[in-house]
């Protein structure tokens, strides 16, 4: 939504408005008018007559404006709703914009780390095959024993190092940020 979507709206709501004083006034005007012509005289000459007209044309006068004033309200909450039905409009869609880039974004971050470790990994995995090579060459058992009980806990270790970090990192997207 821009300035130029908000402001006919509110030029038409004015213009509206301006209508509708200038009916008010002439209304107004017209009964002013009505009672300078038929002068003081018809008023002291039927004083009780003229009192019930006059309060008959307050009475209606009250009226007419209750009647805009109602008009001129149902005028600006419809025009109000419609506003706030388009900043509505406007701000679903950019959540939903931006809602797309933050998935796409964590998953191309996600896709990155799991190439990551995948490839530390098999390095990892080339590190253990080559100790478990140089284990045959060790001729004491006990040496040979040991060893290979610290390289299958390095091995270990190091998956399941893996797997907690990727854990945790799915974790962060998963996360909500709130006010």
């Amino acid at each position: 939504m821009n300035d130029q979507t908000v402001h006919p709206a509110i030029d038409q709501m004015s213009g509206e408005a301006e209508n509708r004083q200038k009916q008010n006034q002439s209304i107004v005007g017209g009964a002013l008018q009505r009672y300078q012509q038929h002068g003081p005289l018809v008023a002291l000459l039927n004083r009780k007559e003229h009192g019930i007209v006059r309060n008959s044309l307050v009475q209606e006068l009250q009226q007419g404006f209750e009647y805009r004033r109602q008009s001129l309200q149902m005028v600006l909450d419809t025009r109000l709703q419609s506003m706030e039905e388009m900043c509505n409009q406007v701000l679903v869609t950019g959540k939903a914009r931006l809602r797309q880039q933050r998935s796409r974004f964590f998953a191309e971050e996600l896709f990155n780390v799991q190439q990551a470790m995948n490839a530390i990994a098999v390095r990892f995995n080339d590190e253990v095959g080559n100790a478990l090579e140089a284990l045959k060459r060790i001729e004491h058992e006990r040496l040979r024993a040991r060893e290979e009980e610290r390289i299958f806990h390095a091995y270990e270790l190091f998956h399941d190092t893996i797997d907690k970090l990727t854990t945790n990192f799915a974790n962060i997207i998963n996360e909500s940020v709130t006010r």
